[in-house]
């Protein structure tokens, strides 16, 4: 019995796995921290947030070892845009945040699966709130990093 939890430990540090659920637990906290930003702003601006797997050279150079962040312009379909920053900075997962109608949508995605969070927007009184997320794994992505025909479990 020891030696098979030994073998599956193995598995899931070789298989860097546990990035990927780091990750979602990070991103977890990110996606109720929307909640005080939409109480303070009564909005959420696009944005993007890419993890590297390695040190990326900023524009003039200067390397950056850590989380990098991206506001999105007003375009409906910012699929090109992050797929760009994902290849510049060689990213092993990214996270995206957008207002579409009446939802706001954040999505984890890296080479293991997919996270993604759908927070309604209601009508409360005389302001627009946040209601509880709703959360999808694996069945929404941009197929960047993962999809079902080619992730790794």
């Amino acid at each position: 019995m020891r030696q098979v939890f030994k073998d599956n430990a193995m598995k899931y540090i070789e298989s860097e796995r546990f990035i990927h659920d780091y990750l979602l637990t990070d991103c977890g906290k990110l996606v109720e921290k929307l909640y005080d930003f939409w109480k303070d702003e009564h909005c959420i601006q696009a944005s993007l947030l890419l993890f590297p797997g390695d040190y990326v050279l900023d524009d003039v150079g200067k390397p950056i070892n850590g989380v990098i962040s991206m506001k999105l312009d007003g375009q409906p379909d910012h699929r090109r845009t992050i797929l760009q920053a994902v290849e510049r900075t060689k990213a092993y997962a990214f996270f995206y945040v957008r207002t579409e109608g009446k939802e706001v949508h954040a999505l984890l995605e890296s080479p293991h699966g997919t996270c993604e969070w759908t927070l309604p927007i209601s009508r409360s009184a005389d302001v627009e709130v946040l209601g509880t997320a709703r959360k999808r794994i694996d069945s929404v992505g941009l197929n960047l990093l993962w999809s079902t025909n080619q992730g790794r479990s």
